[in-house]
């Protein structure tokens, strides 16, 4: 049995007593935009969010607080705009997965992967491209543990 949350926030109940395997990734940046009106300064990536796991005895009927980071925003043409990937938490942050740095609009190195902390497993997201041309868009980072960045 496993059960998936993918966006809000919440309490997990524990059906029984034993072990649950919990993981957490962070939300992806958002990647920058096109800078100037001229249409050649194209944005670069977002970073990739971070990722834990952990294996965790349980008892029946125990609560476990959990809050989804949501992904990043894009940012729009000719304003820098795009927001960071948010973060996830489980356990009141005992197990934390953070978002990926936000692109930056014009040419700007691509954003940070986010930091995972508390599990046994911990992986850091990969950052996010600059663009490869002033008419391209950097590539998002690819979310640790998860599967590869947009283009």
């Amino acid at each position: 049995m496993s059960d998936v949350y993918d966006s809000g926030s919440g309490n997990w109940i524990s059906p029984g007593r034993g072990s649950v395997t919990i993981e957490g990734w962070g939300g992806g940046g958002g990647g920058g935009a096109c800078d100037d009106g001229t249409g050649n300064r194209a944005g670069s990536g977002g970073g990739g969010g971070g990722y834990f796991r952990k294996v965790l005895a349980v008892t029946s009927g125990q609560s476990i607080a959990y809050v989804v980071g949501a992904g990043g925003t894009g940012g729009t043409f000719d304003t820098d705009t795009s927001t960071s990937g948010g973060t996830t938490t489980v356990a009141g942050g005992t197990y934390t997965a953070n978002g990926g740095t936000r692109g930056i609009n014009g040419g700007a190195p691509g954003g940070a992967g986010g930091t995972a902390s508390g599990g046994s497993t911990n992986t850091t997201g990969t950052a996010g491209q600059t663009n490869p041309s002033q008419t391209v868009g950097g590539a998002g980072g690819a979310g640790a543990n998860g599967g590869a960045g947009g283009a």
